[in-house]
């Protein structure tokens, strides 16, 4: 591309190459591809160029793993917003919305992180990207486990069949994007419903299938979460060298956002070797903290409308019998019904009953 003075072609060829040493735990040189591919697109294209807020999600990919989550978002809502109306692919599109989803989870709740998974399934749509449809899916699953909403994540798993993964392709490592995002969700699934064993099992064997591809990233996200899944099943204290081995990578290669994505259940792990981290891996541990303060909060908001109908539907009423208890018309119940289900992520009357019970917000009836 360069011998054919191409800065275009130049662009795409680092984007790839980045990308592909990203995964294979050559970070330092991905980074500093991705920092080229920048500087060339503003030289070439201007500071305001379409080109330049395409590389601009795979800078904000970086800046989630270096755990720089307030820095990555000026890039993110660039980058969504060019996508909108310029050409992508399955890279581009999945690295800007896993990113979106996991930081906005953190930063604004459930309901902002499922809105950014629902458009991601909107592109998928649009775009026939039948490999994001399926991403989409697991991390569905991975969202409502960390959310605490652990029956519907079983329902979704259910529906988008996770749990059959397939076996590994003749060419080793093709399938790496969906087995790492189904390990992930089936394995959070797995210990939000108490089992960690199962958890652990899954986690290690999918790090292992990884990282005998060559897929080494992807890998080290797994065996983080495994530390997790280990402590929890094992209710001892982990070895040393075992915790040494899983958080080289993040202490080598500066990813502390890898323990920001697995959350507060790192922290007794990570916290019996504080004094010696680096700064940005304290620096994780203390956001860290405060999240285990102020846990995502997976309760759906009502009005007190919508809470008398939401009650008097989980006693079994019928539209009719709730509009007369409350004195409105029936059109109106249909109304705050429709809003219930919007805001609960339900199609029907069982599953709006299951879904507030879940989240605590009505008691079981006798």
């Amino acid at each position: 591309m360069r011998l054919v003075a191409s800065p275009l072609g130049e662009n795409y060829c680092l984007m790839h190459e980045s990308l592909a040493l990203a995964m294979t735990g050559q970070i330092a040189a991905s980074r500093q591809l991705v920092d080229e591919a920048l500087a060339l697109a503003e030289a070439n294209f201007g500071t305001e160029s379409s080109l330049k807020a395409v590389v601009g999600c795979f800078k904000a990919q970086h800046l989630h793993w270096e755990g720089l989550w307030t820095e990555t978002l000026p890039w993110i809502r660039e980058g969504q917003d060019t996508l909108e109306h310029t050409d992508g692919w399955l890279d581009l599109f999945a690295a800007t919305a896993e990113v979106s989803w996991r930081i906005g989870m953190r930063q604004h709740g459930l309901r902002h992180a499922q809105a950014v998974l629902d458009h991601a399934a909107q592109i998928a749509r649009d775009r026939h990207l039948g490999r994001l449809a399926q991403l989409v899916r697991a991390w569905r699953v991975d969202l409502l486990s960390q959310c605490g909403l652990a029956s519907q994540a079983q329902q979704e798993a259910e529906a988008a069949r996770l749990d059959a993964i397939p076996q590994p392709s003749p060419e080793p490592g093709l399938d790496w994007r969906y087995r790492e995002a189904c390990s992930l969700a089936l394995a959070r699934m797995q210990l939000a419903t108490g089992a960690a064993a199962a958890a652990l099992a899954r986690l290690e064997r999918g790090a292992d299938a990884l990282q005998r591809a060559g897929v080494l990233l992807p890998a080290w996200r797994l065996r983080i979460l495994a530390l997790v899944a280990k402590r929890k099943a094992q209710e001892e204290v982990i070895a040393q060298p075992e915790i040494n081995e899983a958080l080289a990578p993040v202490i080598q290669h500066t990813l502390p956002g890898l323990l920001l994505e697995a959350g507060p259940g790192i922290l007794p792990i990570v916290q019996r070797m504080e004094g010696s981290l680096p700064a940005a891996v304290s620096t994780a541990i203390t956001q860290l903290r405060g999240w285990q303060a102020h846990p995502v909060r997976p309760r759906a908001q009502f009005s007190s409308k919508e809470s008398q109908v939401l009650a008097l539907l989980a006693s079994g009423q019928s539209n009719k019998a709730i509009a007369r208890a409350l004195d409105i018309s029936e059109n109106t119940v249909k109304f705050h019904l429709k809003q219930i289900f919007q805001k609960l992520g339900v199609e029907n009357r069982a599953a709006a009953i299951s879904a507030a019970l879940q989240q605590g917000l009505i008691t079981p009836q006798p």
